[in-house]
This record gives C-alpha cells, sequence and structure tokens, in this order.
C-alpha cells in the first residue's frame, strides 16, 4: 500500500495538516473502505474529524475496483473482474456484491427488475445489501425498506445469460453485457 503525503487544511480551524493518501488497498482493508475509516481525518490541532475523498484502487483475489470520485483514467487488470466506481454508494456496493460471490451484471439487471415492479416515485436508488437467508436484499433509497428476492432467481438468471467479460459497467449500461432468453 503506497501512499503519499498531502496537505490539507482542516475545515474547522484551518491548520495545515500532512494527510496520507493511499493510492490502493488489498482485501484486509475491505472493512475501513466500506465503513469509510480510511478517508477520515482528525485534526492534531483541533480534534475535529471530517472525511478526504480520493481515488485509489482495491486490488483482490477476484477483482480489481477502481474508485475514481473525479478521474476515469484506469489500467485495466488482466484476468481479474475489473470496474471503475465513481461514487462511494457504486465502490461499497461493488465490494458487496463480489464479497457475496455474486455477479454485478446480474445484480444490476434484478434491480431494474425490482424497480420496475415497485413502481414507486419515492425510490431514488435501489443498492445491493445482502443475502439473508438465501434472498438477495435490496436497500431502496428514498423510503428506507428493503425488498427482497428469491436468490434461485439470481441463479436460475446466471445460468441462462451469456454475459460477456472484461468490460466497465453501471447501472445505465450494464443491459448492453447480458443477454437473457
Amino acid at each position: 500500500m503506497n501512499y503519499i503525503k498531502e496537505e490539507l487544511k482542516c475545515p474547522s480551524c484551518n491548520k495545515k495538516l500532512k494527510v496520507k493518501v493511499y493510492n490502493s488497498f488489498n482485501e484486509s482493508k475491505i472493512t475501513d473502505i466500506i465503513n469509510k475509516d480510511i478517508f477520515k481525518v482528525t485534526c492534531n490541532n483541533c480534534n475535529e474529524s471530517f472525511y478526504v475523498d480520493y481515488p485509489f484502487e482495491l486490488d483482490t483475489d477476484k477483482y480489481h475496483l477502481f474508485y475514481t470520485p473525479y478521474d476515469n483514467n484506469i489500467e485495466i487488470v488482466k484476468n481479474k473482474i475489473n470496474r471503475v466506481c465513481n461514487t462511494f454508494d457504486d465502490l461499497r456496493e461493488k465490494i458487496l456484491i463480489f464479497e457475496d460471490d455474486l455477479n454485478d451484471i446480474v445484480i444490476e439487471y434484478l434491480k431494474a427488475y425490482v424497480g420496475g415492479s415497485l413502481k414507486d416515485d419515492n425510490i431514488k436508488d435501489i443498492r445491493f445489501d445482502s443475502i439473508i437467508d438465501n434472498r438477495i436484499i435490496f436497500a431502496l433509497i428514498g423510503i428506507e425498506q428493503n425488498a427482497g428476492i428469491d436468490k434461485s432467481i439470481y441463479d436460475e438468471l446466471l445460468k441462462k445469460a451469456k454475459i460477456k467479460d472484461n468490460i466497465v459497467i453501471d447501472q445505465d449500461n450494464y443491459k448492453d453485457y447480458i443477454k437473457v432468453g
């Protein structure tokens, strides 16, 4: 885990701080990433805590994620699933999906299905949350509820789908990379 030292100002007291900014992490930091601990900085002058957002790569045995909140210049890693995440919510969701050994393209397909089935204008977003009792749980952002779908539907869809590999997907373009029939 390489890092550089960045100079920042505390938003509370304006004191200059030197902060370590890491350019890559491995799977040992997944919990710290999900909990946003890697972004947390505490001022040594006023003890105020704040978060610093910066790009980095997460490399595991199975997948390679690029967190690029303001830069899409990436280099694809061969023989791994590669995904670009432009928001922290995207990053967190991809980690949770891959850590549960799921296919994110199929999950995006199911999120669209759930959203279309519910037809609630108050739902701002749908995010994968977890697998509980053989059900895939989605968080319904905006109404602060969850929706579940039986994992057997996911398994059947994965079995029948033709999915392209080594692509960069998101909730808008996933349809271009899955054929169900």
